[in-house]
């Protein structure tokens, strides 16, 4: 219903919120290409102020056990991720 919302209502005036203020336009650039394969939307192109940040890394796996096997490293590569403290849950 919302797709055809400019044959129900004519008059109406579509507002696009484009703009985005926390991600860099990197993560929008590819957000945009995942946005453009979905033919159910209305088009739109997602854009920043912010700089272009840090290229990202794609990596296919087979399984999610094989994702799971793969290291997460801090985004100022400075090493292993590591969870913030608290209590542990192991066990439960």
């Amino acid at each position: 219903y919302l797709l055809k919302i400019e044959e129900v209502y004519p008059d109406a005036k579509v507002i696009k919120l484009e703009q985005n203020y926390r991600s860099t336009q990197n993560i929008l650039d590819a957000a945009n290409r995942v946005i453009a394969n979905n033919v159910g939307r209305k088009p739109k192109s997602l854009w920043t102020e912010n700089e272009a940040g840090e290229k990202i890394n794609f990596q296919q796996f087979d399984s999610a056990y094989e994702e799971a096997g793969l290291p997460l490293y801090q985004p100022d590569g400075k090493g292993p991720y590591e969870p913030a403290p608290g209590p542990s849950y192991h066990g439960l």
